[in-house]
């Protein structure tokens, strides 16, 4: 691009003097010149549609549930917000004990107690934040992926899930869909405020 359209303040913000974008992804020039993406600096990232996602209110509302050890936002140059989800597996295996349910991560059951970990998430933030889909990680987050600050490398989590993170934008459909209204004796559906409704929706 050129400029911002009579901006010139945020121009020379993103584009410096040598013409060069700065759009806050990291990346590499390979052997053959050409610059390869490899993750985001910010914790934020771009979709397809042009719109921001801020990662950090959708990852921490999640984290804040002792059934969730890790969530990472994913889409950066997608439609839209993804989320992978790696489940505490000690505390959910607790919880399914009470309820005599077997530990399966594809299980409908299991599926729609995390959905609504995701709809209450996904409700105060504006609808193109929101997480469409999901999926349940079976894997563990490798010791060396954690930062000494205790947060996670993301590079590292996008490089290394990256597969899972191609099929979860090829499906069609989320699982999750097929889980609304199964299994509300494993939680209470949370609805959100009617003030925070109108984010939820373009």
């Amino acid at each position: 691009m050129q400029g911002y359209y009579k901006d010139p303040v945020g121009t020379a913000e993103v584009i410096n003097a040598d013409g060069w974008l700065h759009t806050g992804d990291i990346g590499r020039f390979t052997r053959e010149g050409f610059l390869q993406i490899q993750g985001v600096k910010k914790a934020q990232f771009k979709l397809s549609t042009g719109k921001y996602v801020s990662l950090k209110p959708l990852e921490e509302a999640l984290q804040q549930s002792e059934l969730v050890q890790w969530a990472i936002a994913v889409g950066m140059n997608q439609k839209f917000c993804g989320m992978l989800i790696f489940p505490d597996r000690t505390a959910l295996l607790a919880l399914l004990k009470t309820k005599d349910i077997a530990y399966d991560l594809d299980d409908l059951s299991i599926i729609a107690l995390y959905q609504n970990l995701v709809n209450q998430a996904n409700c105060h933030l504006p609808y193109w934040s929101n997480i469409r889909k999901f999926a349940l990680m079976e894997q563990e987050i490798p010791t060396s992926f954690i930062n000494p600050d205790k947060t996670l490398s993301r590079h590292k989590v996008y490089l290394r899930f990256a597969q899972e993170i191609n099929q979860l934008y090829q499906q069609k459909l989320p699982a999750s869909e097929g889980a609304t209204g199964i299994a509300t004796e494993l939680f209470t559906p949370q609805s959100c405020p009617t003030y925070a409704q109108s984010l939820m929706h373009s």
